[in-house]
């Protein structure tokens, strides 16, 4: 069953490397290459401890993104930090 997903999302690979896609741009297509590839081996490497299942949508950066954002709202004015000042 979870090899059937894999594979699933291997052929999606295949059909965004095939010459003539434009229904995205370039950048666009490489970013859902390397998010699927990405995608592919952690599935694997969790199938392969054991797991029987992955929650995908909990592989996000939610919580780094979030810490970020506190820091950033620490600065006031300057949302970019330095490192110093972080």
């Amino acid at each position: 069953m979870n090899n059937d997903k894999v594979e699933t999302l291997r052929r999606f690979v295949a059909i965004l490397d095939k010459p003539g896609n434009t229904f995205a741009s370039a950048v666009t297509l490489e970013s859902l290459r390397v998010t699927i590839r990405s995608s592919i081996e952690i599935l694997e490497f969790l199938f392969n401890l054991g797991f029987s299942y992955v929650l995908t949508n909990k592989l996000n950066q939610d919580c780094l993104e979030k810490f970020f954002g506190i820091i950033r709202s620490m600065g006031g004015n300057d949302d970019h930090p330095t490192i110093l000042n972080f």
